[in-house]
């Protein structure tokens, strides 16, 4: 958080300096603003390029073998080298609804298939009832989202 906040205060600084050198000192700003649009559109190339799609964004639309591609791609790029070949909960879902499952058996069968430990044996995934008592106390202000620190 700390970070974001020095960067924003930072980028703030320098859109007051700017404004004042171009205000009072110097009126040549033109060259300036073709360097900043050379940047924003070489930015813009070099992202559709070279930046997967997001996993979230692919399984979403229900593009699975992409997405297990963009996790290997990023964990390759973060020096992972177990490849991931399981399937998606979302994935298991939409396969036992296309069996004759109904979506809330689905989503029943694969929450307890997590709360057994079936998907991550060495891992438990519940929830803990500690974080639901504090969800339930929330309202949505501004004091909410500083008081809950999983952000």
């Amino acid at each position: 958080m700390l970070v974001g906040v020095t960067l924003l205060v930072m980028n703030s600084l320098v859109i007051v300096i700017g404004t004042f050198y171009f205000w009072k000192i110097s009126k040549n700003w033109v060259g300036l603003e073709l360097i900043g649009c050379a940047l924003g559109v070489i930015s813009l190339v070099g992202t559709y390029f070279l930046l997967p799609e997001s996993p979230q964004f692919l399984i979403s639309r229900k593009r699975y073998n992409e997405a297990r591609e963009a996790i290997n791609k990023i964990a390759k790029f973060n020096c992972h080298s177990q490849l991931f070949n399981k399937m998606f909960d979302k994935e298991v879902m939409d396969q036992m609804i296309r069996m004759g499952w109904t979506q809330n058996d689905a989503i029943g069968f694969v929450t307890q298939l997590h709360n057994n430990g079936i998907f991550y044996p060495n891992q438990q995934h519940r929830t803990p009832k500690f974080v639901l008592n504090e969800e339930k106390n929330l309202n949505g202000s501004l004091k909410d989202l500083i008081k809950v620190k999983r952000h």
